[in-house]
Order: structure tokens, then sequence, then C-alpha cells
């Protein structure tokens, strides 16, 4: 999924569910592109230790779509690289 794509379905309201793929110990946070099955890749300057890298994600996340209130939180995948990421409009 691209982040255009991302936005779109936000835009369009109601839940939306997707995975990423994230990248940690990167010299900076950014969007890395799409993988094969679909999946965003990110990666993340923070690393994988007591939640840094998540809570980076959602951050990087929340900044992303800014314009939008929203609620995303991680379903599943919080031990792993990869992770399902669901947004709730406010």
């Amino acid at each position: 999924m691209t982040i255009n794509d991302l936005k779109r379905k936000i835009a369009a309201g109601g839940k939306v569910v997707f995975t990423v793929k994230v990248i940690p110990r990167r010299p900076q946070s950014a969007y890395a592109g799409e993988m094969a099955d679909g999946a965003m890749k990110i990666s993340l300057k923070a690393a994988p230790e007591k939640g840094r890298a998540n809570q980076e994600l959602l951050d990087f996340l929340a900044a992303l779509l800014k314009p939008y209130k929203l609620k995303i939180k991680i379903i599943s995948g919080r031990a792993g690289r990869r992770k399902i990421i669901e947004i709730l409009p406010r």
C-alpha cells in the first residue's frame, strides 16, 4: 500500500487495516516503499527496545496523516518486524 492509497482509504471513512514491515535502527524514519505482498515498508530511527520502535512507528504514521483525527494502534506483531496496523476515525 502506498501513502496515497492509505490517505484515500482514510478519507473515504471507516476503519483501515494494513500491514507494515518495520526496519529499525536506520539513519532516519521514512516511508521506504511497498513490498511485493502490498505491505508498506517503513524505516525507523529507533531501536526495537522497550517499545521504542513501536511508539516511533505510531508517531510517524500520526505525523504522516496529520490533517486527519485518527486513532492508530498496532493490533498484531508488537514484538516482530511485521505488524498489522488499524486506523479508526475519532
